[in-house]
């Protein structure tokens, strides 16, 4: 079940991303909302010949300058980026930033943004952005998820999952 929380109740490093998440999502369906209307867009063929779109670059260009920023300074592990010195970190982000791509080309607008912290092979902070439903599930390790929602007018509304209580009867 999930109740509703204030901003200040979220972990500050998990708002931080949400706002990060939030705006990535508002390109990425501005992107998306251009390429249904018919304007002109980029798609290309990466090396494996999977399909990547000016989309894809544009917010994996947005997620690496914000993350970049962020306290601890990790590396970055991106779909869409150069990981030759991977094998090296302990401790880097990992993204995604169009999770989807053959369906958003079919306009099917089920994608989204994926984006986990890792730490040593374990991921410590994971969410997932879905863009067009405005929406942003949350979670770090050892600590309850939080799903994060926006809308045009900027009003935000967060709530945190709480497991019902196991109700035990005597026999």
């Amino acid at each position: 079940m999930f109740i509703p929380v204030t901003l200040q109740q979220i972990p500050k490093n998990l708002y931080q991303l949400c706002q990060i998440l939030q705006q990535g999502s508002e390109i990425l369906k501005q992107q998306y909302q251009n390429y249904c209307e018919g304007d002109d867009f980029e798609i290309n063929k990466k090396q494996d010949h999977s399909p990547v779109t000016q989309a894809d670059l544009l917010v994996n260009h947005f997620l690496i300058e914000q993350l970049s920023q962020l306290e601890g300074g990790y590396p970055i592990l991106s779909e869409e980026g150069e990981h030759a010195q991977r094998h090296q970190w302990q401790r880097f982000w990992m993204i995604d930033p169009l999770d989807g791509t053959k369906e958003f080309i079919k306009k099917t607008g089920e994608f989204t943004i994926n984006l986990s912290l890792i730490d040593q092979g374990d991921s410590v902070i994971s969410a997932l952005a879905v863009p067009l439903q405005q929406k942003i599930y949350i979670n770090q390790k050892g600590q309850v998820p939080y799903r994060y929602q926006w809308n045009e007018i900027g009003q935000l509304n967060v709530v945190k999952y709480e497991a019902k209580s196991a109700v035990v009867v005597d026999q």
